[in-house]
């Protein structure tokens, strides 16, 4: 309960900043228990976020709404957050590890992508590849507390 309540503080806080405009805020700033992610501000409308049980799922918000739009999940996927008390993340097929947290125990990680789930109209497609070219440089800048 306490994980559930936290997450939605989180996509909360996520979406008011969202609402920022770029000027006032450089980066979108997404809180989490043990970690900061930190978002372009050119992000700003562009992404959506969904909580999970252990983090957050990130999409291109275009990408996701067409394939709804088609009666399919999951497109405009461009990462998630994930936790875990172990190092079971290590088996998945493409991650970034965040690191370890002492004060709650658990390896933080983002899961990347495996295949290609933009939506193919051009100009849709286009801003999914510079969101995604971007996510290397959140993991770099992802503040771990500890």
């Amino acid at each position: 309960m306490k994980r559930t309540f936290a997450l939605m503080l989180a996509l909360i806080l996520c979406l008011a900043l969202a609402a920022v405009p770029a000027m006032a805020e450089p980066e979108l700033v997404c809180y989490f228990e043990d970690v900061e992610l930190h978002l372009p501000a050119s992000w700003a409308g562009r992404v959506l976020m969904l909580p999970t049980i252990t983090g957050a799922t990130f999409y291109q918000k275009d990408s996701y709404n067409r394939f709804m739009q088609d009666g399919l999940e999951g497109g405009g996927f461009l990462f998630s957050l994930g936790a875990c008390v172990n190092n079971s993340y290590q088996e998945l097929p493409s991650y970034i590890d965040l690191g370890f947290s002492e004060r709650s125990a658990m390896h933080y990680f983002l899961d990347l992508p495996t295949d290609y789930p933009a939506y193919m109209e051009d100009d849709i497609r286009a801003e999914y590849d510079a969101m995604l070219a971007q996510v290397r440089g959140i993991a770099q800048g992802a503040v771990l507390y500890e």
